[in-house]
């Protein structure tokens, strides 16, 4: 039986934290307080089952942490869940669905519709010396909130903001000559996302980014200059995950994002 997930849910995750991933129970947490958010769980014989979220943004729709226990899998229940989630966005008027598929799941999701857009590059950690002083790299600030939404929905076709406003204020950004922003960088949402209009300003804040923290870094595999300069940054690439969509086109602008949100978030 699907059931909403609540908060008095989140301390019986750990039997399902998948290996390799990381932690699940603060995904959890986030989904099961954010307005946008729909996390719903399977039960079986009293124990979590199988579990997942839909993530709501604007006329789109992501499903993502969608992990079955292991001793439990092989039965539909990732299936099931998928469809649940599938049918909750669209009664929400989200036409057109996204997810970041494992090798596991990647069946699963083919079956029900979805087909690969692209590829995600995942490049091995690394954190370099502090980037050096850019006088075109500054802090964000208040003002600038419009502009940095405005190239997220530019470079995603999605409607982002419930999600990214909450991080401004801790962010980063490239400007013009305008003093207008033409790239962000977010440390501390999720794996830190870098939104940039173009190379140079790509270029300066995946920099900036590896300057501030060790994390992997991760883009969709169509961004050549991106590729390129994490290959000139000495960053390894160690494999890759498909993007898949369902009911409608991809709007992503490949070449405008330096580093993913998370997988849950695209």
């Amino acid at each position: 039986m699907m059931e909403p997930m609540t908060t008095a849910d989140l301390d019986r995750l750990a039997l399902l934290q998948p290996e390799g991933w990381s932690d699940i129970v603060p995904y959890f947490r986030f989904y099961t307080s954010a307005a946008f958010c729909r996390p719903v769980k399977m039960e079986r014989d009293g124990t979590l089952a199988a579990v997942g979220t839909a993530i709501l943004n604007g006329a789109t729709g992501w499903l993502a942490h969608i992990i079955v226990a292991s001793d439990q899998r092989r039965q539909g229940f990732g299936e099931a869940v998928t469809q649940h989630l599938i049918d909750a966005v669209e009664e929400a008027g989200r036409p057109v669905q996204l997810l970041i598929a494992t090798d596991l799941g990647k069946p699963v999701y083919e079956r029900l519709g979805f087909t690969t857009s692209c590829e995600y590059a995942f490049h091995a950690p690394r954190q370099l010396a502090p980037a050096p002083e850019c006088g075109w790299v500054r802090r964000l600030i208040a003002a600038d909130r419009d502009a940095v939404l405005e190239l997220d929905r530019e470079a995603t076709g999605e409607d982002r903001s419930a999600m990214l406003e909450p991080h401004l204020a801790d962010g980063w950004a490239t400007v013009d000559h305008h003093g207008k922003p033409n790239g962000f960088l977010l440390p501390h949402l999720a794996e830190a996302p870098v939104v940039a209009a173009d190379p140079e300003a790509g270029r300066a804040l995946l920099r900036l980014r590896l300057g501030l923290s060790a994390e992997k870094v991760v883009m969709p595999s169509r961004n050549e200059d991106g590729l390129a300069y994490a290959a000139e940054l000495g960053l390894e690439a160690k494999s890759t995950a498909a993007r898949m969509v369902r009911g409608g086109g991809d709007s992503l602008r490949h070449h405008l994002i330096y580093n993913r949100v998370g997988g849950h978030f695209g």
